[in-house]
């Protein structure tokens, strides 16, 4: 545990950790479980203000050296929430930029792959559209032999 520790300072003072000194906000509130919302969880953020209306955070179970990540979260005004699109996760600006800084067509590719048979979208897939979430669980057990 010592030699941990010891490793852990030496690469902290070598290696700037640029995301997490940019963490200036700190929040507690309380979360819901994606598929009990009756069930909540004190949920400690560690946010970057990336934008006026935007913050980008991580989400800890507790704030101490042993607390678990449970999530991701943006925080975005009212305003940034009722311009993004219906339909769809990617806005047709940020694609053609993409498009543009790495030299590709997304509109190009689609045509070229039209032929394509679209395949059925797995249950479960797309939570966000239908507000139900698949969820993992972490359980001991025992080896096959």
């Amino acid at each position: 545990m010592l030699k941990h520790r010891a490793l852990d300072l030496a690469a902290g003072s070598m290696q700037r950790k640029y995301p997490l000194e940019a963490m200036s906000t700190n929040l507690n509130g309380f979360h819901m479980y994606a598929d009990d919302m009756g069930r909540q969880v004190e949920a400690t953020h560690f946010c970057i203000h990336l934008q006026h209306d935007l913050h980008q955070c991580v989400i800890f179970d507790r704030n101490a050296p042993d607390a678990r990540l449970i999530g991701i979260e943006y925080i975005i005004s009212e305003e940034r929430f009722r311009a993004l699109p219906e339909d769809g996760q990617a806005s047709d600006e940020m694609i053609r930029a993409r498009d543009d800084r790495l030299g590709i067509s997304t509109s190009g590719k689609r045509e070229n792959r039209a032929d394509i048979p679209m395949p059925e979208v797995a249950p479960g897939a797309n939570a966000w559209e239908s507000g139900r979430s698949v969820q993992t669980r972490i359980e001991e057990r025992d080896f096959s032999r």
